[in-house]
């Protein structure tokens, strides 16, 4: 499965949230999002925060609920899906598996509830102390210009 791996640099946090970045983690992180989904994609609607999928099994044509995971976000462009996992400073490993299950999770429930969707897209969004960003007061666009570089696909190891 790729990812969307998007490192906020931590001085954008700090300047955003200078009064709760550092007691409050990957919840800086999150809110940051929220406020600002374009560092994801345009137009994007937020669906939900701290959202459960459930995975569902069927034995001898009984459902049922097999496993769960849990989205930190969860936005939507159309029938496009992002499925957001927050982390704070480069917590690539737990997030990764975090954002895997919770997409599998997702589309095991749209199909059990036979929703449509286009495509679901898993999102890691964590921060580095080491991007730096222009010191001059940017607009957000120019800001999100200078990050672009910090914006990748990881793939699955496995």
């Amino acid at each position: 499965m790729k990812i969307i791996l998007i490192v906020i640099p931590e001085k954008v946090i700090k300047e955003e949230f200078p009064w709760f970045q550092e007691s409050m983690g990957e919840y800086a992180v999150r809110t940051y999002v929220i406020r600002k989904p374009e560092i994801i994609a345009e137009n994007l609607e937020l669906l939900g925060i701290d959202v459960w999928f459930s995975k569902w099994g069927d034995e001898k044509g009984e459902k049922f609920v097999e496993d769960g995971g849990e989205a930190d976000l969860v936005f939507r462009n159309g029938k496009t899906y992002y499925i957001v996992e927050t982390k704070r400073r480069h917590r690539y490993n737990s997030g990764r598996e975090q954002v895997e299950r919770a997409v599998e999770c997702f589309k095991s429930d749209m199909e059990m509830h036979k929703q449509e969707y286009d495509e679901a897209i898993a999102v890691l969004i964590t921060t580095s102390p080491y991007i730096e960003v222009p010191d001059r007061d940017d607009e957000w666009g120019e800001k999100r210009d200078a990050m672009e570089s910090e914006r990748s696909e990881i793939d699955d190891p496995k």
